[in-house]
This record gives structure tokens, C-alpha cells and sequence, in this order.
């Protein structure tokens, strides 16, 4: 932040983010969010939870990128501790 914000992209490089920016994202969400109110409340939770662990294990398989102990514990926690909040609630606080 001292130094400064600079992003250079490369001319060969602006038509590939476009279409990551609008189809995969902006095509995706609205899919996703349209959908909201015809699913079950259950699907939209586990959905939600499936798309950051989708998102780490792609980056493994695809982008071959390596994960460190920590960061794989820290996956752990952060998924375990969604689906604990979602499974183990108490009775009365369930919508």
C-alpha cells in the first residue's frame, strides 16, 4: 500500500480476463442466484460449501499448485467448521 497500486496487463491478455470477468463470473452468479429461491434450503448450504472446496481442488489439479500443511489445515477448519455449523445446530435455531 506504500508503494503504491500498479496493475499492467498486457494487450494479448485483456480479452481472457473479459471473458473469465463475464462468463464465467457474471454468467455463473446470475445461474446461481436465479436459482436461489427454487432450491431447497439444504442444496443452496451444501452448494455453497462445495464451491471453495471445487475451487482448491481444481487449483491442485489443474494448475498443479502445491499445498502446505498449513494451508490444507486451514482448508480443514474452514470447511469443517461450515458443515459442523450446518449439521450440529441446535433444533430451535433452524429456519
Amino acid at each position: 500500500m506504500k508503494q503504491g497500486f500498479i496493475v499492467q496487463i498486457a494487450a494479448g491478455d485483456l480479452l481472457p480476463i473479459l471473458i473469465l470477468g463475464l462468463v464465467n463470473t457474471g454468467v455463473g452468479c446470475y445461474f446461481y442466484f436465479s436459482s436461489i429461491d427454487r432450491l431447497p434450503v439444504q442444496s443452496v448450504s451444501i452448494l455453497g460449501y462445495l464451491e471453495p472446496l471445487s475451487a482448491l481442488i481444481f487449483s491442485v489439479i489443474i494448475l498443479a499448485e502445491r499445498l502446505s500443511i498449513i494451508q490444507m489445515v486451514g482448508a480443514i477448519f474452514i470447511l469443517g467448521g461450515a458443515a459442523y455449523a450446518e449439521l450440529f445446530r441446535p433444533r430451535g435455531l433452524k429456519h
